[in-house]
């Protein structure tokens, strides 16, 4: 028996595809049956099948039609049920508990997981986070006892418990991830019980939009950096503070600028080469970044690499720090005095130490970016240009991200408009409004008259 497709013609001479299936009657002659879906030849030839089978087993016990269908029904269960045990048998030994798995996931994933390469640490260290919350809930349990339902309750706490559905989202995908290793790699467990349960998130959920609260104002910026230059005066004053600590001042004090101007991420500036600094053309070239281990790696995306474009004031911080730098050997343009790149922890210590100088409420320092889009949003960038020029990948997360503060500029530039079109001054001499100096006070009737034109006035003198 087969199932094929095939070229049918109608009485009228037009051609139509179908499915066919051969098949053998019971007196064993080859026999046809066409059909329009192949869901349906498929079921037909499927039942076909069984019957042959049917017959097969009768003929060969000399059973009844009924009997011989039984046999076999029976025969297939058995089946079924000893290939389950025996796969549980080979199981039953490397089935512990989830705790112990997810050791052995994370070791295989620095590794190399089933020929990949192996992950980054900062990737490893993320994994370990988000399946936390999961260890600390199934941790104790085997992991063939999870299922399906156990999952669905788990993601409805997270959704209930995460700040945002993105963030739930993260968590849960990092189980399903290790069940899949578990499912496919491991061999501990059939299926991924997690396979099938989603956490939805529509463009329209603000998942990661920036807190306008978060973003530092232009005097708090200038306070800041008026802090920063003031300490580094202080220091070079110092009759006791080292070259070291000298030079850290003025280098603390360019990184902020680029953080502030620029847009960069922090580790971003970190990575940054004396030779990706192009003073000439006011040009900074980004194409690495330091992750937490101070280990310097490409930018993960094609977008975050990338030419920033640095304004006068910028340069002009970056001048006088390079005057100081350029007297080293060092590679990166933020060294420490050893050459290394420089460390995360020793710079935040420097920027709240500038945030308390400057009696400005503390931010943590992704704040400057923010800052630096909003005033590209203020000059009227739009979001294909912003997106490009702050290195996102996608253009509809910077939507999600920054869309808010969009949409208010866009708002306020119409509100602008229709004040100026309610409340414009009128010719001089002429309609209600009474001119004091160089503005025309409206009176309701003005103002009600340029809303809607042509309407009736009742009970108003002449």
């Amino acid at each position: 028996m087969s199932v094929r497709q095939k070229k049918f013609r109608r009485p009228d001479g037009s051609e139509f595809k179908g499915w066919q299936v051969t098949y053998r009657d019971e007196t064993g002659k080859t026999r046809t049956k066409s059909f329009k879906l192949k869901t349906e030849a498929q079921k037909f030839d499927r039942g076909k099948g069984d019957a042959v089978r049917v017959r097969k087993e009768a003929v060969l016990h000399s059973l009844p039609l009924d009997i011989a269908a039984a046999r076999l029904e029976a025969a297939k269960v058995i089946q079924n049920v000893a290939g389950s045990l025996s796969h549980a048998e080979a199981l039953g030994p490397k089935d512990k508990p989830i705790s112990a798995y997810i050791s052995q996931f994370l070791t295989t994933c620095e590794k190399g997981r089933d020929g990949r390469k192996p992950l980054k640490k900062s990737a490893v260290e993320s994994y370990r986070v988000r399946l936390e919350p999961f260890k600390k809930k199934f941790g104790d349990r085997r992991a063939s006892t999870i299922s399906k339902t156990d999952m669905r309750e788990y993601r409805d706490e997270l959704l209930a418990a995460r700040s945002t559905r993105n963030s739930a989202k993260n968590v849960f995908n990092a189980a399903s991830i290790f069940f899949g290793w578990l499912a496919d790699e491991a061999e501990v467990i059939m299926r991924n019980p997690c396979k099938g349960i989603r956490i939805d998130i529509s463009e329209s959920d603000d998942v990661s939009a920036v807190d306008e609260d978060d973003i530092y104002s232009d005097s708090d910026v200038a306070a800041i950096l008026k802090a920063l230059a003031d300490y580094a005066e202080k220091v070079g004053r110092s009759k006791t503070a080292s070259d070291e600590e000298k030079n850290a001042a003025w280098r603390d004090r360019a990184i902020v600028y680029i953080l502030t101007y620029c847009g960069l991420r922090i580790g971003e500036a970190q990575a940054l080469r004396k030779s990706d600094l192009n003073l000439k053309d006011r040009l900074l070239t980004v194409s690495t970044t330091v992750d937490r281990w101070r280990q310097v790696t490409v930018a993960k995306t094609k977008a975050g690499r990338r030419h920033v474009a640095i304004p006068t004031v910028v340069a002009a911080a970056l001048k006088d720090w390079t005057a100081i730098s350029d007297k080293t050997e060092h590679e990166f343009l933020f060294a420490t005095a050893s050459g290394k790149s420089l460390n995360y922890r020793n710079f935040l210590r420097s920027w709240k130490r500038a945030v308390k100088l400057a009696k400005v409420a503390y931010r943590n320092l992704h704040s400057l970016r923010h800052f630096y889009v909003s005033k590209l949003i203020d000059a009227g960038y739009d979001e294909a240009r912003l997106t490009a020029m702050i290195g996102h990948e996608d253009i509809l997360f910077t939507r999600r991200v920054y869309g808010h503060l969009l949409n208010k500029r866009e708002r306020l530039a119409k509100d602008v408009d229709a004040v100026d079109g309610v409340f414009a001054e009128k010719p001089k001499g002429g309609g209600k409004g009474k001119r004091v100096g160089a503005v025309t006070t409206l009176t309701v009737a003005d103002v009600l008259d340029k809303a809607m034109p042509g309407r009736e006035v009742v009970g108003e003198a002449g």
